[in-house]
């Protein structure tokens, strides 16, 4: 298998802490790609890691990811959205979007509806908490978007946010992203 995307989970935010000085043990890493094992262990694409690199048997995959992951973000209360090709996500249909919560199950409280029709490539956190997704898509959630779109917290198309529409850009393959502290968005 392979790695696609590597970050890094504040566990003090899944307690619901939010202040005092981070310590390297306050943090776990999120591995995502394609693959099926981490160290002998099922892993469907995605798995959880101590700082020193052992596998966090607390974050589930066993089910994981049908398919694979390209990018993941880590919102400020620590849940993980990802991004790639696949269906499901411990076994609930997802197509190319999904969140897990903090013991590594599907947040089934993030609904993307249908998601997208193709790949997701990137996908970065606003500081509002909406979602900017990049790939080579047409469609979310069965609204015409060509390969850049934002979503709500909830998972929901914001439909405020429409390239095509407010400046006629027919069709973007988006492969990653970065949002600015402005909010600006990086494409490349």
């Amino acid at each position: 298998g392979w790695v696609h995307s590597i970050v890094l989970q504040d566990q003090r935010a899944l307690g619901g802490g939010n202040g005092g000085v981070s310590q390297l043990n306050d943090h776990k890493v999120i591995v995502c790609g394609c693959f099926s094992r981490y160290n002998y262990r099922p892993a469907y694409s995605i798995v959880r890691l101590d700082m020193n690199g052992r596998y966090d048997s607390t974050f589930e995959t066993r089910r994981g990811v049908a398919g694979f992951v390209h990018s993941a973000t880590v919102q400020k209360d620590g849940k993980v959205v990802i991004a790639g090709t696949f269906s499901r996500v411990d076994g609930v249909a997802r197509r190319n979007i999904a969140r897990v919560l903090g013991n590594g199950r599907n947040d089934e409280s993030f609904d993307p509806g249908s998601g997208t029709d193709d790949e997701i490539r990137t996908v970065e956190m606003f500081a509002d908490g909406k979602i900017f997704i990049g790939g080579f898509f047409d469609r979310v959630n069965n609204r015409p978007r060509k390969g850049v779109a934002r979503l709500n917290a909830n998972g929901s198309l914001d439909s405020s946010f429409n390239l095509e529409a407010k400046h006629g850009i027919s069709s973007w393959e988006v492969y990653s992203s970065s949002i600015n502290d402005d909010g600006g968005i990086l494409v490349g």
